[in-house]
C-alpha cells in the first residue's frame, strides 16, 4: 500500500469517527405562540431561518412545508423550487398519509437533480411554539454553538443532510418545514475521501504498468 493511500485511509477512519451532532433551538412563549413562517422567519417564499437575526442574512430559505391536523397530513406547500413536489420527503415512513405522527419522529429526503439541499428543519406542535433543528460537525462546534445556539456563526455551521430526527415542544405535530442551502446535497466527506483513495490506487497501478513495459 502506498504511503499516500495509507494517509487517505487514515483520514477516512478518523473523519468517520467524528459523527455530526444535532443542534436544536426551542422557540416558545408568547402570546401569541411563535411560528416559523408567517412569524419569526418572515412571510411566504421569503421565509428564511436567519430572518429574525438580520433580514439580509439569507441563511436558509424555505423549501417545503407539510401541515398536519389531528395527526394526519392535511395539506402541503411548496416555495420557490418548481422541481420540489413534496414526494421527495418521507416523514415516519410516509409523507402524504402518515397517521398520528405524535411528538417525535424521523424524516428523509430523496433529492432529484437540481433540487436544493436541506440544512434546517422545523417541527411545530399545537400552540406550544416550534423547534428548529440542524446538524453540525462535532469537531467544529466549540464555543460557537454552546449556550445560545441561534446565532449566525452556529447557523452557518449547518451541514447539508438528507435525513434527520424531529421533535415538537410536547404537542402532536402540526407542521414540518424544511429549509435549504440553494445547493444540491453534498457527498459526505468520508465517501469523497474513499473515492479519492480509489483514484490514487488507480494512478499507482497505471504507473507500475508503465514502468513494467
Amino acid at each position: 500500500m502506498s504511503c499516500a493511500l495509507a494517509a487517505v485511509l487514515f483520514v477516512v477512519v478518523t473523519s468517520a469517527a467524528a459523527a455530526p451532532i444535532l443542534i436544536t433551538k426551542d422557540f416558545d412563549g408568547g402570546p401569541p405562540p411563535p411560528n416559523d413562517c408567517g412569524g419569526l422567519f418572515g412571510q411566504g417564499s421569503s421565509c428564511d431561518v436567519g430572518f429574525a437575526l438580520t433580514p439580509s442574512a439569507q441563511v436558509s430559505p424555505i423549501i417545503f412545508k407539510a401541515n398536519y391536523d389531528d395527526g394526519e397530513l392535511d395539506e402541503t406547500e411548496t416555495f420557490g423550487f418548481p422541481s420540489v413536489t413534496g414526494n421527495e420527503f418521507e416523514v415516519n415512513g410516509d409523507p402524504l398519509a402518515d397517521a398520528s405522527p405524535g411528538i417525535a419522529g424521523t424524516w428523509s429526503y430523496t433529492a432529484d437533480v437540481g433540487d436544493p439541499a436541506v440544512r434546517f428543519w422545523v417541527a411545530k406542535g399545537g400552540n406550544e411554539g416550534f423547534k428548529l433543528h440542524w446538524m453540525v460537525e462535532s469537531t467544529t462546534v466549540g464555543n460557537t454553538c454552546s449556550g445560545e445556539t441561534y446565532n449566525l456563526a452556529c447557523l452557518n455551521l449547518a451541514l447539508s443532510v438528507t435525513s434527520g430526527n424531529w421533535s415538537t415542544l410536547g404537542q402532536n405535530l402540526s407542521h414540518l418545514t424544511w429549509y435549504d442551502t440553494g445547493d444540491v446535497p453534498n457527498v459526505p466527506e468520508p465517501v469523497t475521501l474513499v473515492l479519492f483513495g480509489m483514484g490514487l490506487v488507480g494512478v499507482s497501478i497505471a504507473a507500475r504498468r508503465r514502468r513494467a513495459r
